[in-house]
């Protein structure tokens, strides 16, 4: 019977399901700003509209004026990204004093939403393309090794001189190389 026990939970093991891929959070934010760029669904473009004209309409308005005016409203600002309307609206809510204000501030304010969101992404894809490259610690002093004399007699006189003052040799090593430049100079200068 105990075997039947171990059997039957090592294949529920089996059975479950992979853990979802793991999202980095550039990959989060993506899809947060995908789905705010969605165009608008007409039951929130309408509760936004309405959030916008209750602050202002005018006591005399009757159910049926407000009505008519959120499908006008509705039509004028088109298909619009759910994200931008809804920042529009937000800041629609916070500047209109008049009902004839709404719509064309809520058409100023998506424009510039929609941009940013846009830009937004389009900073995040590249991100995403283009990941930050690890960076190379540069060798500490105490890793490095001297020049040898093959190597400082290879260098231009000023990167020996940059060698020499920063200390990446040895006085003897130095002192070789100096050895060294000077006969082959006599060399060069004539002396047989």
């Amino acid at each position: 019977m105990g075997d039947m026990t171990s059997h039957r939970a090592s294949d529920e093991q089996r059975q479950q399901p992979s853990p979802p891929l793991v999202l980095t959070e550039l990959e989060r934010r993506l899809a947060v700003i995908q789905s705010e760029l969605q165009t608008v669904q007409p039951k929130q473009a309408m509760a936004e509209l309405a959030a916008c004209l209750t602050l202002v309409a005018p006591s005399g308005m009757s159910a049926d004026d407000r009505t008519e005016w959120l499908k006008v409203a509705r039509v004028t600002i088109g298909d619009v990204s759910q994200g931008a309307l809804q920042a529009a609206c937000a800041e629609c809510r916070k500047r209109i004093r008049r009902v004839s204000d709404i719509v064309p501030t809520i058409v100023e304010e998506a424009e510039t939403a929609a941009g940013r969101l846009y830009r937004q992404r389009d900073n995040i894809r590249w991100q995403i393309a283009n990941p930050p490259r690890p960076m190379i610690e540069a060798p500490r002093a105490e890793d490095a090794q001297p020049f040898t004399v093959d190597e400082l007699l290879k260098m231009t006189p000023d990167l020996r001189r940059i060698a020499r003052r920063n200390g990446f040799a040895s006085d003897e090593t130095f002192a070789e190389v100096d050895r060294i430049m000077g006969e082959r100079q006599d060399e060069v200068g004539g002396t047989s």
